[in-house]
């Protein structure tokens, strides 16, 4: 008993230490300057609703009763879509942080000030960063064989949720210029 509780909390240990270097290097990634960002209206938050469908389990019970099905078969499913899975996280991850900057412009520009609104888009910035750090813990989980992690559907929400906020700030920003 005492070798399995070692080797269990050395697999814990590694895998907390990842998740903390991830958080780390998740965390102090920087929005690109004004100028670089994309225009408001070049936010879509559905092309990341794919992500959420990406490990469903049917795909791989329809794999296994095919003919001619090998494991490696399976193996090579479950790291394709790890990739995949890792591609939309750095793209979600780029399109949220210049979607975060541009609002925290608008909102510093705004003729009212809005300090809900400030807390509301740092609340969304940290939660937005700990479900990353969740979705790759659950990659890597995922790549274990273990598959009960699965946060990643939250982080297009979040998404979706900070482009209304976005779109609102810019909608009230072109209200006042008008005025």
């Amino acid at each position: 008993m005492g070798t399995e509780f070692q080797v269990l909390a050395a697999v814990v240990a590694v895998l907390l230490l990842g998740f903390l270097l991830l958080i780390r290097s998740v965390a102090s990634a920087r929005p690109n300057d004004m100028a670089d960002r994309p225009m408001l209206a070049e936010f879509d938050g559905g092309k990341y609703r794919p992500l959420a469908r990406l490990f469903n389990q049917d795909d791989e019970e329809f794999l296994r009763t095919q003919r001619g099905f090998q494991p490696e078969m399976l193996s090579e499913l479950r790291a394709s879509r790890r990739q995949v899975a890792r591609e939309y996280l750095a793209s979600l991850k780029v399109d949220f942080l210049a979607l975060h900057g541009l609002a925290t412009e608008l909102l510093a520009v705004a003729p009212i000030d809005q300090p809900e609104l400030a807390s509301t888009l740092a609340s969304m910035k940290v939660r937005f960063f700990w479900g990353l750090g969740l979705a790759h813990a659950g990659l890597m989980l995922h790549a274990a064989g273990l598959d009960g992690v699965r946060p990643v559907a939250a982080l297009a929400d979040l998404f979706q949720g900070l482009h209304q906020q976005t779109h609102a700030l810019a909608s009230a920003h072109a209200a006042s210029l008008a005025a």
